[in-house]
């Protein structure tokens, strides 16, 4: 038995102003406090695939094949994912924006097929009644930022520090004199694109196209 929802809001700015705020899914799912995600290209009958697994410390919570996001500018979006393990054996969800007199009416949606009685209860009580909600709440302070009333869409999220222009050119003097002076120990960093983040219908993702071709990838 499949579990669906959906919540409806309207907001008084234009879905062009609202939708960028809206796809940019990679801030918002921290934003909506997810456990992070990691994706690997893998094969699967034959085929490429974008495998996305959640993690909470060592235990994995679920592992999913990751469909093509489909979206169209700025009137919707909608992500299929096929679970492998965990609760669910599938998540279909999205957002809608229809632009109206005064704005714009949000919906959000999810559809869930659970693979058991945690799945059900989970679906049912918590995850599509609480994530729907959750985004037209987001929605609310995406609105008061784009009508000059809050500082930041995302007020759930560090800031990021400002640059240290100083010790920048204290660190580049360092180096011309061939390390003398103030040290610092190098910070391991890796460039991740934000594979979450919707993306036209047959765009490969970015993380996929760093790592390999995922060409036939299911649509």
């Amino acid at each position: 038995m499949r579990i669906s929802a959906e919540a409806r809001e309207r907001f008084a700015v234009s879905p062009e102003l609202l939708w960028p705020l809206v796809a940019d899914t990679e801030r918002l799912n921290r934003a909506l406090r997810l456990p992070p995600v990691a994706f690997a290209a893998v094969f699967v009958g034959g085929r490429s695939a974008l495998q996305g697994e959640m993690r909470l410390g060592r235990i994995t919570l679920a592992r999913w094949i990751e469909h093509p996001f489909d979206w169209e500018a700025p009137h919707h979006y909608l992500v299929r994912r096929e679970y492998s393990s965990g609760p669910f054996h599938e998540l279909v969800g999205g957002v809608e924006l229809t632009a109206i007199e005064d704005g714009c009416e949000v919906r959000a949606w999810v559809d869930l097929e659970p693979r058991n009685l945690v799945g059900t209860l989970l679906g049912r009580e918590i995850i599509a009644p609480r994530s729907t909600r959750a985004v037209l709440a987001q929605c609310r302070l995406f609105e008061r930022f784009l009508r000059g009333e809050a500082p930041s869409p995302f007020p759930q999220l560090r800031p990021q520090e400002p640059v240290d222009a100083k010790r920048l050119a204290a660190l580049a003097r360092a180096m011309r004199n061939g390390g003398a002076g103030e040290r610092s120990r190098p910070r391991p960093t890796t460039a991740i694109a934000p594979a979450d983040r919707a993306r036209p219908r047959g765009e490969r993702d970015p993380a996929v196209r760093a790592s390999g071709s995922l060409a036939g990838r299911a649509a």
